[in-house]
């Protein structure tokens, strides 16, 4: 049996150090502002701040709403 040759990746395209900080920093605002939005809504009930984590989230990833299982409060 013959053996099997390992296969040959090429690395990433590499980033400039002022690209991945520019990423970064916007992962970060994004976060923030999530978590802004989830902690108001905390003081409703913790549906609410559920379902407004995800929604968040969602926005920040550009998910498709239908991934959510959790209904939004009444």
């Amino acid at each position: 049996m013959a053996k099997a040759k390992p296969l040959k990746r090429e690395p990433p395209p590499a980033l400039s150090q002022a690209a991945v900080n520019a990423q970064t920093t916007s992962l970060k605002a994004g976060l923030r502002r999530a978590s802004e939005r989830a902690r108001r809504s905390l003081t409703k009930s913790p549906e609410a701040f559920l379902h407004s984590w995800i929604t968040s989230l969602q926005r920040q990833y550009r998910q498709p709403a239908k991934d959510c299982h959790i209904a939004p409060p009444k």
